[in-house]
């Protein structure tokens, strides 16, 4: 028989088994690569919510530069400047259109009815004055109505040897200064300078959606500003509940007219680039919060004094918060499942390996090598860990994209399925998944391959009552190191940690804390487990003499500890002797051979226990509250010990038998309720 029809025959003798181990390492890789689908897939789903319920003006983008030279080269460079940022931030398919704004220093404002006074008489006294500036919006007139006029002409002229400019004006400003469509008004930075700019009102309009995103969702910011909180200059008053003259102006106007007049001028440029929402669900928050990052370095080396203004990073600060602490009870839940799941196939591996003993004792007794099995039982895996790993990522992918149509998730998916896309990462844990289950598979058996037909003989006649982490106390070292985790847990009462000044983090001890106790408690669990059976059996005592040990042991323990750092004292002693007397009695109870004297001993232990009860009540969060109920215990105990040896022998065949298989072979049935 050949290798490839031993092992195909060894799997179809054992299919049952097979089935289920399979079914076991689906459901780990599942489950370790389904993670990091889940939590990229509620990413998504989180990020492309948030940004549906956002307002259009927390997401979209703006630039400000606030010293920008007033003259067309200047102007030009910015603007070369801006779209190059924008181009190579990684940003640019997700904007839908840019706007721009230039806005002039504050100017005097001089009207029909308040006009500027002459040049040679500015010194004379205060004068009350009003103020106003020039900005430019690019496509202003798509998103105005006009209440009376038409747009301003593209250029500037000159008239008496001084610029003459056009500007519309707002609803606000024409109440404000009584101006109409045809008036004109003059424009001076201060009231010595010798050149004053002429402008003619050609239109008054309003916006027409104020709400819109054009106006940063609201129009009055730019068509009917509020006062000017700005102090005027000397000699100069104002009134403090005026609004300013705000001019709207062609940019050919705003360069050869007031750029002109007054060299050096320089302006606030602003650009307000308006993000699709749709185009920016299709990014990752990675690569978002990389390109407003990569934006706000180009901006500001480009234009001294710059900045880049959005709401998109707040909105994943929030964001990635709250998945941060979302994902904690995933993590959690992750790793009991796993260490479960992972545990379950070591079981079966080993309950394959232990029903295959006869087989690999007769093997080996034909010649095969330990090695030669090993390899048998490698193949064997590899091609069931193979079939899993493969399946795995692609099951994990499946059901957590129909997760989002539970009603659950319907709030934020409504009723879609949940975004899964397609990564090297469940993948890549599946890999890892499947090597870590091809080894829990292959030790079982690469264990038992030395088996020899006495060995197997022996293992019959006599089955091992403890494992081999029992033989070794390896379940003592790994009590010690959790008792020391749940310690730190228990004293930081929380799994985050996280800095002063730090991003909070998981503090992955203590994630593992929660599976390590459970382990621990399991352990504990399997010791005391033969010992349990052999009670119930009637066959051995040393469940209640554990008790008795632990109960008066800690006890005593607690007492000379109070005795070294309170001093001597009559009770102390007293309390000394009193269980000194218990555990006498106690020792004379199991060794005395006659039956009579072994009565009188129990009861006289029974009165000494209720005496020393009664004496010193246990009270909850004390330390003596544990051992003093495990005292209190003990007579109780050994009443039920005496009475289960005798009823032993009146246990109906199928109890009995199934008592001394338990009793005989512990280990077998330790494993699954370790489970």
């Amino acid at each position: 028989m050949t290798a490839a029809s031993f092992i195909l025959k060894r799997l179809g003798d054992d299919w049952r088994t097979l089935a289920a181990i399979f079914a076991g390492m689906i459901v780990a890789g599942a489950l370790l690569a389904g993670a990091p689908v889940y939590l990229a897939a509620l990413e998504r789903q989180g990020v492309n919510t948030a940004i549906d319920r956002s307002a259009q003006s927390s997401l979209d983008i703006y630039a400000v530069a606030p010293y920008v030279a007033l003259s067309r080269e200047s102007l030009d460079g910015a603007e070369r400047a801006f779209e190059g940022a924008s181009s190579q931030s990684g940003l640019s398919e997700a904007f839908a259109g840019r706007e721009r704004h230039l806005k002039t220093p504050t100017f005097l404002v001089g009207t029909e009815r308040a006009p500027l006074p002459p040049r040679g008489l500015s010194g004379a006294g205060d004068f009350l004055a009003s103020r106003g500036y020039f900005q430019n919006m690019t496509n202003l007139e798509s998103h105005v109505v006009f209440l009376e006029g038409r747009m301003p002409a593209g250029g500037a002229e000159r008239s008496g040897g001084r610029p003459v400019l056009e500007a519309v004006i707002g609803e606000r400003s024409k109440s404000a200064f009584g101006l109409s469509a045809g008036d004109r008004v003059e424009m001076s930075p201060s009231l010595n300078d010798p050149v004053r700019v002429a402008v003619e009102i050609s239109g008054v309009i309003e916006a027409v959606d104020p709400q819109d995103g054009y106006w940063r969702g609201n129009a009055n910011l730019f068509i009917a500003p509020q006062p000017l909180e700005e102090t005027p200059d000397a000699g100069v008053r104002v009134d403090p509940e005026e609004p300013p003259l705000a001019l709207f102006v062609s940019r050919d106007a705003l360069i050869d007219g007031v750029g002109a007049a007054y060299p050096g001028t320089l302006v606030g440029s602003t650009w307000h680039a308006s993000i699709d929402r749709e185009a920016l669900k299709r990014l990752s928050a990675e690569e978002v919060r990389a390109g407003v990052a990569a934006m706000k370095s180009l901006v500001s080396e480009a234009m001294s004094g710059s900045a880049v203004l959005t709401g998109v990073e707040r909105l994943l600060d929030r964001f990635e918060r709250r998945r941060f602490f979302a994902s904690v009870p995933l993590l959690l839940l992750l790793a009991v499942a796993a260490i479960t799941v992972l545990y379950y196939i070591l079981m079966m591996s080993a309950y394959l390996a232990s029903s295959r003993e006869a087989d690999v004792a007769l093997l080996r007794s034909r010649g095969a090598g330990a090695w030669t099995l090993a390899r048998i039982y490698a193949v064997e895996g590899a091609g069931i860990a193979l079939a899993a790993a493969v399946a795995a990522p692609f099951l994990a992918m499946g059901a957590i994209a129909l997760a989002g149509t539970l009603p659950y998730f319907a709030e934020i998916t409504g009723g879609a399925l949940l975004p899964v896309s397609f990564r090297w990462t469940p993948f890549a844990v599946s890999a890892g998944v499947g090597l870590a289950c091809l080894a829990l598979y292959a030790a079982p058996g690469a264990l038992g391959a030395r088996t020899s037909v006495a060995l197997h003989r022996l293992r019959a006649s006599r089955p091992p009552s403890a494992p081999f982490f029992q033989r070794y106390y390896a379940d003592v070292g790994l009590i010690a190191v959790g008792g020391v985790i749940f310690w730190e847990l228990f004293s930081r009462g929380q799994i985050v940690s996280g800095g002063l000044f730090g991003a909070p983090g998981v503090n992955e001890a203590a994630v593992f804390a929660p599976p390590l106790t459970l382990t621990v408690v399991a352990l504990l669990f399997m010791r005391f487990f033969p010992l349990g059976v052999r009670f119930l059996s009637g066959e051995s005592p040393a469940l209640v003499h554990l008790l008795a040990a632990a109960g008066l042991g800690a006890l005593a323990a607690l007492a000379a500890a109070d005795a070294l750092r309170e001093g001597y004292s009559a009770d102390r002693a007293l309390a000394a002797a009193h269980l000194a007397a218990v555990a006498g009695l106690y020792a004379g109870t199991w060794r005395t051979r006659r039956r009579w004297l072994a009565v009188g001993g129990f009861l006289a232990q029974a009165a000494a226990v209720a005496l020393f009860v009664y004496r010193q009540p246990p009270a909850a969060g004390e330390a003596a509250f544990v051992p003093t109920l495990a005292l209190a215990a003990l007579p109780a105990a050994q009443a039920a010990f005496a009475a289960l040896r005798r009823l032993a022998r009146h246990y109906p065949a199928w109890a009995s038998i199934a008592i001394w298989r338990m009793a005989r072979d512990p280990l077998r049935y330790s494993w699954l309720t370790l489970l």
